[in-house]
């Protein structure tokens, strides 16, 4: 898969909604999970009452942990309902896929066969290009593919007004995948560069076209659970990483390869 060198990644999330798992919201089993995580995450915070997607998808209140790295660009978070991970720093898939084994790893040890609901693996790209205008839809074309703007946001403006478009795709299957992929032109940042992680290399505001893919795996009635050590529930992840890349790279033009990201990084 191509590794531009001027990527325009952003963000990265990775979640597994599980069946209610008590256990892990104890402080002797999060001591526990954080002390095999402590490599990567140095830092604890503790998580009091979260709000968190319970099982039928509503949010409710939950205790956990969050652990954090000393530069602030990747975390997990750990609630009985939820494992999750947020990145700004990503390098390639396969050592982000090795670092959610160990944090899989890591829970498992303590909370072995514990069924998986739900996974989501989240892509935000923030596109930008040279000498932009804020509002000014005309000018994405020829740098992204002309699918994502309908005629109605092309028409003629009857005067200097600003104009922002977005727009949604879903696509579903049955076996329990599907892809949400979404698109909005805005100015400023699509991810804050100062937040709850810190964007390395942030770009100044101003226009962007964000990118955000949203691919995902839910249990389906009559179908094998997967539960947490179970090798099936990485293998998930690498089948939702492959939707993401393919959408990606459907959006780009030639133009916006060669004059924006640049080569590719072999």
């Amino acid at each position: 898969m191509a590794r531009y060198s001027n990527a325009p990644l952003r963000l990265v999330v990775f979640a597994a909604e599980l069946r209610p798992v008590a256990l892990l919201g104890e402080t002797a089993t999060l001591d526990d999970v954080h002390a095999r995580l402590r490599d990567d995450l140095p830092i604890r915070e503790d998580v009091t009452n979260a709000l968190i997607p319970g099982p039928d998808g509503e949010l409710v209140p939950a205790n956990g942990a969050r652990f954090v790295d000393r530069g602030q660009h990747r975390a997990v978070i750990i609630t009985p309902f939820r494992i999750a991970s947020d990145t700004t720093q990503y390098s390639t898939f396969s050592e982000f896929a090795g670092f959610l084994s160990r944090v899989l790893d890591a829970v498992a040890a303590v909370a072995a066969g514990r069924a998986c609901r739900r996974l989501g693996l989240r892509y935000v790209d923030e596109i930008r290009i040279p000498d932009a205008e804020p509002g000014n839809v005309e000018q994405w074309r020829g740098w992204v593919d002309d699918s994502l703007f309908p005629a109605v946001a092309l028409r003629d403006r009857a005067d200097n007004s600003r104009r922002e478009i977005a727009g949604v795709v879903d696509d579903t299957s049955a076996n329990g995948f599907g892809v949400r992929f979404t698109w909005h032109t805005g100015n400023g940042h699509a991810v804050q560069p100062i937040g709850p992680l810190i964007v390395p290399d942030a770009s100044p505001p101003g226009p962007y076209l964000a990118l955000d893919t949203d691919s995902y795996w839910e249990a389906q009635p009559g179908t094998d659970v997967v539960g947490l050590g179970d090798p099936a529930l990485l293998e998930r992840v690498h089948q939702l990483h492959e939707p993401i890349q393919n959408y990606f790279e459907m959006t780009l033009t030639g133009r916006l390869r060669q004059e924006v990201l640049g080569p590719v990084i072999e």
